[in-house]
């Protein structure tokens, strides 16, 4: 009997190791995908542009014809050089950075990278993306500011909906706190007198990232 115990204990202990692989190799596979979009925004110099206005122009996109998204396709082709390309998707981007600075690049690819994910035009050809974002630096300055309004609903349509942050969500905000040389830990335990992540609240979380990222 306890020799079947042992057993079914072991087949259970293998289960969980398979699906925290499975997880894991989730993880990985859609941060990769993350960071190539996020590329995108690299080549234009866009990475650290406002996320507001940034989300509401990607949610623009889907007003587009398909004769418009071929345009932008032959201009993507254009902005894209294919040494330039290959140096930024294969990272060569990040070379003479300290670690705690390619984490921290890498993090900002994932954030901006996630928007195209968001509006769930992530499938869409990059160079019609790239062509579409070459075409942000030429709005008006009235378009940006309704632009910006419309991200920033969404954010917040986004966080309202929401009760608590995804297990994705916790993961990178400890990663962003270590790349800081902060303890999560210890400010969590500070403000909310708690030691356990997934008891935070979406709120809480957002507070704690807004904090960490203000310090960038």
């Amino acid at each position: 009997m306890k020799k079947l115990e042992r057993i079914k204990k072991k087949i259970k202990e293998n289960e969980h190791k398979s699906k925290r692989l499975e997880s894991s190799l989730k993880r990985k596979k859609r941060a990769k995908k993350l960071i190539k979009l996020g590329t995108l925004f690299e080549i234009e110099n866009l990475v650290k542009e406002d996320k507001n206005l940034l989300l509401g122009y990607l949610i623009e996109f889907q007003l587009i014809s398909e004769i418009e998204k071929e345009k932008l396709k032959i201009q993507g082709n254009r902005q894209i050089e294919e040494s330039r390309l290959e140096k930024i998707e294969s990272l060569e981007i990040l070379e003479g950075r300290s670690y705690l600075e390619k984490k921290k690049r890498l993090h900002e690819l994932i954030t901006v990278g996630a928007l195209f994910e968001k509006v769930k035009i992530h499938k869409e050809d990059p160079r019609i993306l790239l062509g579409y974002l070459i075409q942000l630096k030429t709005i008006s300055l009235e378009k940006r500011n309704r632009l910006k309004q419309l991200g920033k609903k969404e954010f917040e349509k986004t966080q309202k909906a929401r009760t608590t942050p995804t297990k994705e969500e916790i993961l990178d905000l400890f990663k962003l706190y270590m790349i800081n040389s902060k303890d999560l830990m210890q400010e969590i335990w500070k403000k909310y007198q708690t030691r356990n992540l997934n008891s935070l609240t979406f709120s809480q979380y957002e507070f704690l990232y807004s904090s960490i990222k203000s310090m960038n």
